[in-house]
């Protein structure tokens, strides 16, 4: 991955840790979390649900490829459902949670970045 596309992916992940703030009232917990085999962009708190979100950032002229979301693959899935259950085995001591959900956001970064679009969805994959 070039420089640019990872400065590109961290901008977008920026914005969506600003919107789930903002906008859903999250609180977020780390960001980047990364075992061997398995990383999660954003692990937030919604209230006393852990929240682990994948964010896929685009731009407008890249939307023909397909839904940011749809890049979020079976085997993608497996390698963030791996990361999740060792952050919880081994990071959720201080974290009082009653359940946890896996989010898909999608960030769409045009030329004009006061158009930004975003497309939180919650629970995108079990």
């Amino acid at each position: 991955m070039t420089a640019s596309k990872r400065a590109f992916g961290a901008d977008g992940e920026e914005l969506c840790r600003i919107f789930l703030e903002k906008k859903k009232k999250m609180k977020l917990l780390r960001k980047n979390y990364c075992i061997k085999g398995g990383e999660i962009d954003l692990i937030l708190l919604d209230k006393k649900i852990l929240v682990f979100c994948e964010v896929k950032t685009r731009s407008y002229l890249s939307k023909d490829l397909g839904s940011a979301q749809s890049a979020i693959t079976k085997e993608k899935q497996k390698r963030i459902k791996r990361a999740a259950k060792v952050f919880l085995a081994r990071e959720c001591e201080d974290v009082n949670f009653t359940d946890y959900r896996f989010d898909a956001v999608e960030i769409y970064i045009p030329e004009d970045p006061k158009k930004v679009f975003v497309r939180h969805t919650p629970q995108a994959f079990i």
